[in-house]
């Protein structure tokens, strides 16, 4: 019973906390200074649990958990005999959210109810994961607000977003949004129905506090609300701690470009002159309209001051795109350079996702992608830029120089966006080069399967297109559309095991084998056909034999 929103406001992540409890749970204690394992921690303390509902620490971590009355429900779990805020205790003395990840995972079955768990990383958007009592799962990309409520549990936190979405229209849009309208939507009550309402009053529960952390380089100021919420109050404990930690890169804010970013015209003159001079005039400006480019563009200025750290999962926040991570293989760490292989089911969602979640937990990351790409400012400073329409001795230099840096690096081997064969998504044919240059520069290799696909009408027209043998990939020209309405709202993402730098060699005699071997690895994270299962059986039997 609980609400947790954030936002960022000029280079400063604001978390503000509504704390939903029993009118009879002891009263907590304002935020305080702790130290956990060694490490400062910045939280108001639970005395019934002895743990926090949420706390802050000085590497510029921050951990905020809310209980899962859903969950609750539909696993009918026991009495649990654990408290939960003894785990954000514990985990608040993690550095990195690689350190969440790997305590989460480790430790052994835990005996508490279901709980959502957030993590932040210095100023970046968050990740969230869910403990069922059974097993943890991870969300990248979750959306401000979140609710949960142990009354009607699946339609109050809808109802609550909803209150926080009219506040945001009587202001005119989120983006003017400040700090202090964002804490007076925690201090909301709706006389028609304060049971639902964010700042909740019920019999027997209520809102009993407010918090609200700012994170900034180098300090984290935490403000305290007992009782509840009234709009204009002053608070009654501020807290500050200094941090130790160093921007991660690409977190600058950055200033917006005067022009919008994708000119299809110049594009085309660039780099199909011919296409160009054929499509000049009606024909032109049906492709502009089949394209949405100017929708396209008006999204992309909307988020034109965003960093690359954010930009990926702003953007799926924004078009109300998700993903699950299902297992829970473990992630390289960042000494280990890993290179992520992956399908391409997308075209565009697919690369946003894989970079919200990877940047989560690496400093940098790196993706090889067409250098169209760097048209769009926010991800130029994440593109290993690839000429895919000439020859370029470039294209090689940025990929030698990206894999002799330490940042992680995310591949689509395939190049292409998947298309239907047989009613069934399929990549093409993956090329060897992640397997080059991973072992030419001592990279480790883990393949991702991701479970999406694109609208009807991006296979529909491909289809056709293949059908009366076009040599030119009409559908390409719907990828701006796709993302914009896409087809899959909830991706499901799988990780498979890593592949060290030095069994590289130990695989398959040669590279094109070796890459055969990871996509087949890569094949049994996904649900395939039959068919198709039992062919990648027999090509991991075929090359594992050679």
């Amino acid at each position: 019973m609980c609400t947790l929103s954030w936002q960022h406001h000029q280079g400063t992540l604001n978390i503000v906390f509504s704390r939903d409890e029993r009118r009879s749970r002891i009263a907590a204690e304002p935020p305080m200074v702790f130290n956990e394992g060694g490490r400062e921690i910045l939280a108001p303390h639970d005395p019934e649990g002895d743990g926090f509902w949420l706390a802050t620490n000085d590497q510029g971590l921050t951990i905020c958990l809310l209980n899962d009355y859903a969950a609750e429900q539909q696993h009918r779990t026991t009495m649990a005999t654990q408290s939960r805020g003894r785990l954000v205790r514990s985990l608040s003395a993690c550095a990195t959210p690689m350190a969440v990840r790997s305590l989460l995972q480790n430790t052994a079955p835990m005996d508490f109810a279901p709980c959502v768990v957030f993590v932040f990383w210095q100023t970046q958007e968050p990740l969230c994961w869910r403990w069922s009592a059974q097993a943890w799962s991870e969300t990248v990309a979750p959306s401000s607000p979140f609710s949960t409520s142990s009354l009607l549990p699946q339609w109050i936190p809808l109802l609550r977003r909803y209150f926080f979405s009219r506040w945001a229209t009587e202001l005119q849009g989120w983006r003017i949004w400040t700090p202090e309208h964002q804490l007076q939507a925690h201090c909301q009550r709706h006389g028609w129905m304060p049971w639902a309402s964010v700042a909740m009053n019920r019999r027997d529960r209520a809102t009993v506090s407010l918090t609200r952390i700012q994170v900034q380089p180098g300090l984290t100021r935490m403000e305290y609300w007992p009782g509840t919420p009234v709009p204009g109050a002053e608070p009654t404990s501020i807290q500050t701690l200094k941090t130790h930690w160093q921007p991660l890169p690409h977190s600058a804010p950055v200033v917006p470009p005067i022009a919008p970013p994708v000119d299809v015209e110049r594009l085309l003159q660039d780099k199909n002159p011919t296409l160009w001079q054929r499509l000049r005039g009606w024909p032109l400006r049906l492709l502009l309209w089949i394209t949405q480019v100017r929708q396209f563009n008006q999204a992309l200025m909307a988020l034109s001051d965003t960093n690359a750290r954010r930009f990926p999962a702003q953007v799926l926040q924004r078009l109300g795109v998700s993903a699950q991570v299902l297992n829970g293989a473990t992630l390289p760490t960042v000494a280990a350079r890993p290179v992520f292989v992956a399908n391409h089911p997308t075209g565009g969602l697919d690369g946003l996702i894989l970079l919200a979640w990877l940047q989560s937990y690496y400093p940098e990351v790196k993706v090889v992608v067409t250098d169209l790409l760097t048209l769009i400012p926010p991800l130029q400073p994440l593109v290993v830029p690839v000429d895919r329409y000439r020859s370029s001795r470039q294209s090689v230099r940025n990929l030698h120089a990206a894999f002799a840096t330490d940042a992680a690096i995310l591949v689509f081997p395939a190049g292409r966006t998947a298309r239907k064969q047989q009613g069934q998504l399929t990549d093409f044919e993956w090329h060897s080069m992640p397997v080059t240059l991973a072992r030419r520069y001592g990279r480790s290799l883990v393949p991702i399967h991701l479970e999406g696909t694109n609208s009807w009408l991006f296979h529909g027209v491909a289809a056709l297109r293949q059908r009366f043998n076009a040599a030119l990939n009409l559908e390409m020209a719907l990828l701006p559309r796709e993302l914009l309405k896409p087809a899959t709202r909830t991706f499901d993402v799988c990780v498979g095991e890593t592949i060290r730098a030095e069994d590289l060699e130990q695989l398959a005699p040669n590279d094109q084998q070796r890459m055969a071997i990871v996509r087949a690895q890569y094949g049994r994270l996904a649900r395939p056909h039959p068919a198709l299962a039992q062919a990648t059986s027999s090509l991991v039997l075929k090359e594992t034999s050679s």
